[in-house]
């Protein structure tokens, strides 16, 4: 009888060991010199014609993806779904109605799979030589440019849907006004 609840508990502990490795899950997390703050060329367009005008130094302020279990989700899309600026009386919110997909580094917008020991990075805040002031890395709505405009420190909210479970991450930007010492870190989600 001992035996057979021996191997009871044995196979009942196998099973949810199995069932950890194989069920899609992710880690998100921000590392500074690991791929946090990724200083590379951009290529700048003219906004009327979309003809290029040439490239420019630029940071951007990236989140890493990785897959926690061996078979990772099918499809994975990140959003913002908060930015806030920090003052020194009353914090603002950026008028965000609907979480704004965020691009996947060097892939876009759509929803993308996440492998086994296979990061992936998301663009979320750009700064560069040539930009004004801090920027998302996608068309926005024209009052978020006003909103990063001006230096400040902002609280960014960042969610990961992978395979219908929701991931969040925070970061705490801040941005001085020269785009080569912007700082970011990761700071707990409320």
């Amino acid at each position: 009888m001992l035996g057979f609840a021996g191997l009871f508990w044995w196979m009942l502990e196998y099973a949810v060991q199995l069932r950890r490795r194989l069920t899609p899950n992710v880690k998100l997390s921000f590392v500074s010199g690991a791929g946090g703050l990724s200083r590379t060329k951009q290529q700048l367009y003219d906004s009327k014609t979309a003809e290029p005008m040439g490239k420019t130094d630029a940071v951007y302020v990236r989140i890493k993806v990785e897959s926690l279990s061996e078979i990772g989700p099918k499809v994975c899309a990140p959003f913002l779904v908060r930015l806030e600026r920090l003052g020194a009386t009353e914090p603002q919110i950026a008028d965000l109605h609907d979480g704004l997909q965020l691009p996947w580094a060097f892939n876009g917008v759509a929803g993308l799979p996440v492998h086994f020991k296979v990061p992936r990075f998301i663009d979320v805040l750009v700064v560069g030589e040539r930009i004004q002031g801090l920027a998302l890395p996608i068309p926005s709505p024209n009052s978020l440019g006003d909103f990063l405009e001006t230096p400040g420190t902002f609280l960014v909210d960042v969610n990961v849907v992978a395979d219908g479970v929701t991931k969040p991450i925070r970061l705490k930007v801040v941005w001085t006004g020269d785009w080569r010492t912007i700082h970011a870190e990761e700071i707990a989600s409320q």
